[in-house]
């Protein structure tokens, strides 16, 4: 159980450090994930806000309202701002930080995939399991059984 901790531990201050100052260019934020979200210089101060809010609570249940009301914007007006400026939905974008993030932790076998699934703000292990197989065309277990073969060779 230690290890579990000490690996979320080594995740979060990873990830704490990669935090993208506000109005760095959107290439350097979407270039964590393997997506392109936007293609313009410079993200919107809000949008900016609401990216880097998503990554500091990546381990909680994000949702568009709280986000939202974060960067003081209507739920309408924040939605429509983070596609014009993303290029995808916000729940997308959420989603595929969570999925980036379960995969850096699946491969290490000691972690439980119920364990990643609660950490990374999951009520449910089986939603984890489907939104992860909808992103990766495979489940969670696939994945990690896939990623310790390649490490093996």
């Amino acid at each position: 159980m230690e290890l579990f901790f000490q690996s979320i531990g080594a995740f979060d201050s990873a990830e704490a450090s990669s935090n993208n100052t506000p109005n760095q260019n959107a290439t350097k934020v979407a270039n964590k994930n393997e997506f392109e979200y936007s293609a313009v210089s410079e993200i919107h101060p809000s949008i900016q806000s609401a990216i880097d809010y998503v990554a500091e609570h990546i381990t909680e249940s994000i949702t568009l309202d709280e986000v939202s009301q974060h960067v003081f914007l209507s739920n309408y007006y924040f939605s429509k701002l983070f596609k014009k400026e993303m290029f995808t939905t916000f729940t997308v974008y959420v989603n595929d930080k969570k999925m980036q993030r379960a995969k850096e932790m699946l491969v290490n076998p000691e972690i439980p995939i119920q364990q990643i699934s609660q950490h990374l703000g999951f009520a449910q292990t089986s939603y984890f399991s489907k939104v992860f197989k909808q992103h990766a065309e495979m489940t969670p277990s696939e994945f990690r059984q896939h990623s310790l073969e390649e490490n093996s060779n």
